[in-house]
């Protein structure tokens, strides 16, 4: 508890704190060419006077390279529904800029992400279309079951028992937690 209040009082000293958010945890539904949407949310949309848009995702964990980088698809796809006009103004030409807080007992570091919304997108239709094309999927048991909130549908006790040979017909995506056979 201790920790938390910690982080609290980071949070409330900052300049985060000591303004108000235009939204908090805005839902985001972006639609793609494949014909499918993706969603989230969105921690914090901060809309400024001259008409900017901040998009702040809150981490409670020290800043580092690696894992910034591993938070860079999560807010590619707010600035995505920004440009779209869905995190916004509709009809209006939106400018965004997007962060991570990472917060901590003893510091709050914003720091912006670069979105790369072209891969995002191509990544984005080469696992729908995996998807759409798979006609056969088993799960892949992985140290992540245990804590994975999907794993009653993966009926995860009937796969227990297969060979290393036969684990190895599958692909697994640590990042997106999906498998798929070879």
């Amino acid at each position: 508890m201790l920790k938390a209040s910690k982080i609290l009082k980071q949070y409330v000293n900052s300049e985060l704190g000591s303004t108000a958010p235009w939204q908090t945890e805005a839902e985001v539904n972006v639609k793609f060419d494949g014909g499918f949407f993706i969603r989230g949310f969105a921690d914090r949309v901060d809309k400024f006077e001259n008409g900017e848009i901040r998009i702040v995702d809150y981490k409670t964990r020290e800043y580092s390279k690696e894992a910034h980088e591993r938070y860079k698809r999560q807010l590619t796809l707010y600035m995505i529904a920004v440009r779209r006009g869905v995190l916004g103004e509709a009809n209006c030409l939106n400018f965004a800029r997007a962060y991570i807080a990472y917060m901590t007992p003893n510091s709050l570091e914003l720091v912006e992400i670069e979105p790369d919304e072209l891969n995002f997108e191509t990544e984005a239709n080469t696992i729908v279309n995996k998807i759409r094309t798979e006609n056969r999927w088993e799960p892949q048991i992985t140290d992540k079951c245990n804590m994975c909130s999907y794993a009653v549908l993966c009926n995860i006790n009937k796969y227990e028992q297969k060979s290393a040979e036969e684990e190895e017909e599958y692909l697994f995506s640590e990042d997106s937690n999906i498998a798929f056979l070879k």
